[in-house]
C-alpha cells in the first residue's frame, strides 16, 4: 500500500501539471478588458469587418463610457481618437497599440 502511494502521487501531480491551464502573462484590468471586449464586437458586427461612420461613432460612445484612470483611460482615449480620425489609417494597428498599452 504505500508503495502504491509513493509512485501515485507524484504521478498524479505530474498529470495534474499537465492538464491544469496556465495563468495569463499578463492580465488586462476591468476597464482594459471591457474596452477590448468592445472593439472586438464592434469589429465582428460589422459587415466585413470595417466600421463604417455610424458605427465609429457608437464604438467611440461605448469605449468613452468606460470608467478608467490613468494609463488604461491614455490608451482607451488614444483609441478613440483614432476611430475618430478619419485620416488615421488602419484601426487594426491602433488595436495593437493599444493592446500594448492597455495592460495591469
Amino acid at each position: 500500500m504505500r508503495k502504491l502511494l509513493t509512485t501515485a502521487l507524484p504521478t498524479a501531480a505530474i498529470g495534474a501539471l499537465l492538464l491544469l491551464p496556465a495563468a495569463p502573462a499578463q492580465a488586462q484590468t476591468p476597464a482594459c478588458g471591457m474596452a477590448s471586449d468592445v472593439i472586438n464586437s464592434a469589429f465582428i458586427a460589422a459587415p466585413d469587418h470595417k466600421l463604417d461612420r455610424e458605427a465609429q461613432q457608437a464604438l467611440s460612445t461605448k469605449l468613452q463610457s468606460i470608467y478608467a484612470e490613468g494609463a488604461e483611460k491614455e490608451a482607451i482615449d488614444a483609441f478613440v481618437g483614432v476611430v475618430n480620425d478619419p485620416n488615421a489609417g488602419a484601426l487594426d494597428q491602433a488595436f495593437g497599440t493599444f493592446k500594448s498599452n492597455c495592460k495591469a
